[in-house]
């Protein structure tokens, strides 16, 4: 059974391991650690967890696997304050060593943790960095065309994410008054995980993605144009292989809601084609398949568990 660390346990992501871990049947200890929060009780700030005697830390013991929800940008000097507390594993589930020129960290070096794609490379690694929500539901939608050189040299993506993603600082965006009823685009052509897409993939083509904000809190919904030359029936066996065997990814014959993912870790795909052009959607939940759910996912892969252990999750249809 193993002791793990969440390290940021107060936030949004770090509550979703929270209730994910504490339900684990491989893990027989949970250490919650917050700087802000350290000394409270974990259901003040996650009241559902409510009969938990769990008090956040302020700082992590050496269990066995550490997972890292810390802000984008503070993962390098917390490591090195913490060094002599370092675990054998380590879950980071910001940016910060997602990309091949941020991998390596003192003798260390991050591995992509895209579950369905880099498996091998998981199962062996120790140091995992787990992708960005947007990133995982575009790339788990593009892969399989890629692979097989399916898609043209130019892919437009639209994607709509909902107002957990921001954080759980308040924000002007993200702000109730703000976003209820209201829809808005943001940071068009520059989001931030355009390079982590773009590497991952190996995609050299025009990739252009438009990001938007939607009045829901959970949920991301990706839409991906592209032109090829393959038939639809070819599209379609391109993704019933990619996914024949995934536990999580699913290719479908039906059009999607994001209801159908909400509050679990799989990732629906469909496909309709207009003579060359294809469109491609994809949908996930951003708190779990687009960040704790995979994260824990990934876990087992690097423990040797099944993949699915503590990720039986049901949506929320209605």
């Amino acid at each position: 059974m193993l002791k793990v660390s969440i390290i940021g346990a107060a936030g949004y992501t770090g509550g979703e391991l929270l209730r994910l871990l504490l339900q684990h049947p491989h893990v027989g200890e949970v250490e919650a650690v917050s700087g802000s929060q350290h000394g409270q009780s974990i259901w003040t700030i996650h009241p559902d967890l409510f009969g938990s005697n769990l008090v956040f830390k302020e700082v992590p013991s050496a269990t066995d696997i550490w997972f890292l929800a810390l802000p984008h940008g503070a993962s390098r000097s917390y490591l090195e304050k913490h060094v002599a507390q370092l675990p054998s594993k380590i879950i980071y589930l910001s940016r910060d060593f997602r990309l091949q020129q941020h991998k390596d960290w003192s003798d260390k070096k991050f591995v992509y943790g895209l579950s369905e794609w880099n498996k091998s490379d998981i199962q062996k690694c120790t140091y995992l960095a787990n992708p960005g929500c947007f990133a995982t539901a575009i790339e788990l939608a593009l892969m399989p065309l890629l692979r097989e050189n399916a898609c043209g040299d130019a892919v437009q993506v639209f994607g709509i994410t909902g107002s957990t993603g921001a954080g759980v600082i308040p924000g002007e965006h993200t702000h109730f008054s703000k976003r209820f009823a209201n829809h808005s685009t943001y940071q068009a052509f520059q989001h931030p995980h355009l390079d982590e897409i773009l590497e991952s993939t190996g995609f050299s083509g025009d990739l252009q993605f438009i990001p938007s904000r939607g009045a829901f809190t959970r949920g991301i919904h990706v839409t991906c144009l592209l032109q090829t030359n393959c038939s639809e029936e070819q599209i379609q066996q391109c993704f019933e292989k990619a996914y024949a065997t995934s536990v999580f990814v699913k290719y479908v014959p039906f059009g999607l809601e994001l209801k159908q993912v909400v509050n679990t870790n799989n990732c629906f795909i469909s496909t309709q084609q207009n003579g060359k052009t294809v469109k491609v959607e994809a949908i996930i939940d951003n708190l779990l398949k687009g960040a704790s759910g995979q994260a824990v996912q990934n876990m087992n892969l690097m423990c040797g568990f099944p993949e699915n252990a503590g990720l039986q999750l049901k949506s929320v249809v209605f």
